[in-house]
């Protein structure tokens, strides 16, 4: 299966250095990581999972009183070689990883406890994490395939639909991330030129790839999150390992690259969470731990 490059635009704004990582919240109970950790809100609960250095996976949840539980294994023995994908479906939270041999596997919590982890449906292979998005009823799953296309594949009432290619091509070098907006699904990508492109499911098809306005150039995934506003933040790592954030608001307009306070630097892209309807975001530093900021 072919897939045609992402259009390449020829203006971009480079994301300029500045400081040290200060400033961020560092979690509870240690812990390293080698990729970026991940959150979701889980009911009252907020879990945060990362692959440790041992290749296992681990989550610290923070309780209602704001207590952190400080880091265990997840059950089920599982090893990833990217970074988790977390979300909640069917009151469920769903864990999914890229195991040792590319495919992509899923680990399910339940009162019971966890299932234990198994192949998602459909084979597939993927060279970089996962990502995962609920729409309605519907959990969609994003990889990058090893032909470095996007492809995806939805699950409905427990029946997955297989993997597909999205429409109108595109290469990535880094996971593609969805998000829920007002437009709908839109997924964005990091492109061949390391730029920043979004794709929108209209319904009738996927609209062609654009590059996001202001330009910017990233070295990771960005990580794009809805606010208690419905305004939609795009955050991505620069390229002096600083944490940028861009918003498009109601209108649509977005209000450019502004970067994170407390001159933090990460070695990973950042990922987030709606914590109480502002925007948490989570970095693995340059130390390899664990940060957190609320925007």
């Amino acid at each position: 299966m072919r897939h045609a490059l992402l259009a390449l635009a020829s203006f971009a704004v480079s994301l300029a250095p500045s400081g040290a990582l200060a400033q961020w919240e560092l979690l509870p109970g240690g812990g390293r990581t080698t990729n970026t950790p991940v959150a979701v809100a889980d009911g009252p609960l907020l879990h945060a999972f990362v692959t440790g250095t041992d290749t296992h996976l681990y989550v610290d949840t923070r309780q209602p009183t704001g207590a952190w539980s400080g880091w265990s294994e997840v059950p089920g023995g599982g090893r990833a070689i990217g970074a988790p994908a977390a979300v909640v479906a069917d009151g469920l939270v769903h864990l999914f990883v890229q195991g040792t041999n590319g495919a992509i596997f899923v680990n399910v919590r339940a009162a019971a406890g966890w299932s234990g982890w198994s192949e998602v449906p459909g084979g597939g292979r993927t060279i970089d994490a996962p990502a995962a998005i609920v729409q309605g009823n519907t959990l969609h799953l994003f990889v990058r395939g090893t032909d470095h296309g996007i492809w995806v594949q939805s699950r409905v009432r427990g029946a997955w639909s297989g993997w597909s290619a999205l429409p109108g091509g595109g290469l990535t070098t880094s996971t593609p991330v969805p998000v829920v907006t007002r437009s709908g699904l839109e997924v964005l990508v990091r492109g061949t030129d390391d730029r920043i492109y979004i794709s929108t499911s209209t319904g009738a098809g996927w609209t062609p790839w654009a590059q996001l306005p202001g330009g910017g150039i990233t070295l990771g995934a960005p990580w794009p999150i809805v606010d208690g506003s419905g305004a939609l933040h795009v955050l991505v790592i620069g390229l002096g390992e600083q944490i940028f954030d861009d918003v498009r608001g109601a209108s649509g307009a977005w209000g450019g690259w502004t970067e994170l306070p407390g001159a933090g630097r990460a070695a990973a892209g950042p990922s987030a969470v709606l914590d109480g309807g502002r925007v948490r975001v989570f970095v693995r530093g340059t130390d390899e731990q664990i940060y957190s900021q609320l925007r």
